[in-house]
């Protein structure tokens, strides 16, 4: 079992690394119909 303080330091590496994908996250949402701006704001 892991520490909280563990824990805290994955989710933190999960968010940087989703925010490396950030561009790729919007571009999806566009091809499913959104607008730029309404797929910058759902991200």
């Amino acid at each position: 079992r892991r520490t909280a303080y563990n824990r805290g330091q994955v989710l933190y590496r999960i968010g940087e690394m989703l925010e490396g994908h950030r561009d790729q996250f919007i571009g999806e949402l566009i091809l499913q119909g959104l607008t730029k701006r309404a797929a910058e704001k759902e991200i």
